[in-house]
């Protein structure tokens, strides 16, 4: 019997801790329709970069999910039926599975979507400002919440990763802009 409880309390345990690790979704997904990242979450970090592209340019780019793993090295594989926009979803690998809905999106100038993978749920936010005739500033930020962040990827990991998407995303935009 004693056995029992104890191993009853430890699961409680774990369950309140995973659960306190990370909002529920509902709650992530009313922060998104704000345009809002999580404040609290366990990784929050946001990057920029000036590209010589119009808004449209690179608002296209970053909606074609499937055309991502021709551009970025580090996702093996995307899955949309269609460009994204707001009520939309899609599949994608970057290390993990996500599954991804995109809460919504203001053509051409941001979007904004929410992500589960096997280790945590986060918010994804681009950003996109003309800054002269052909060119732009593009801010990407990004919220992750889950237990398991805080043993797998480090807050310098996360901006790097977010710097590398920028990075690939300015190769690939000003490629097409030169051709």
């Amino acid at each position: 019997m004693i056995f029992h409880l104890r191993v009853f309390l430890s699961g409680l345990a774990l369950l309140l801790i995973f659960t306190q690790c990370a909002p529920p979704e509902r709650s992530l997904r009313r922060m998104a329709l704000k345009w809002e990242l999580n404040p609290d979450g366990a990784r929050l970090h946001e990057v920029s970069i000036e590209i010589n592209a119009t808004p449209e340019k690179i608002y296209k780019v970053i909606t074609e999910p499937n055309e991502w793993p021709k551009w970025h090295p580090q996702v093996s594989r995307a899955r949309s039926n269609d460009r994204v926009r707001g009520g939309s979803s899609f599949i994608w690998e970057h290390g993990k599975k996500h599954h991804s809905d995109v809460i919504q999106d203001e053509k051409p100038f941001r979007i904004i979507w929410f992500s589960r993978a096997l280790t945590h749920l986060s918010l994804t936010r681009w950003t996109i400002e003309p800054t002269g005739k052909n060119s732009s500033k593009v801010s990407l930020g990004e919220s992750r919440d889950g237990f398991f962040l805080y043993l797998s990827l480090s807050p310098e990991e996360h901006q790097k990763e977010l710097q590398d998407w920028l990075t690939y995303l300015k190769k690939e935009v000003e490629k097409e802009t030169k051709e």
